[in-house]
């Protein structure tokens, strides 16, 4: 049951790790007898065309956001004084 820890949830952003595509997790489907192989269904339009092929878990790995919100933020300090 461990596999079931690193299950990565539908509407996940992925990249793809050949051509480094931008995709969302669209669904999931485990199999073998020891559930020890996860593919994930993934969706991304590619020449304005929508895909959506299943791929098995290494072949992807999940997007990380480094993006900050639009705008001027305060720190919580500022906030204190008042």
């Amino acid at each position: 049951m461990d596999h079931f820890k690193n299950i990565i949830p539908n509407g996940t952003n992925v990249l793809t790790r050949i051509g480094d595509l931008e995709a969302i997790v669209i669904g999931i489907c485990i199999r073998g007898k020891k559930n020890e192989s996860i593919e994930y269904q993934i969706s991304y339009t590619l020449n304005g065309e929508r895909k959506s092929p299943w791929v098995y878990s290494f072949e992807i790995y999940v997007k990380i956001d480094n993006s900050k919100p639009v705008g001027f933020t305060r720190s919580s300090e500022n906030l204190l004084n008042q």
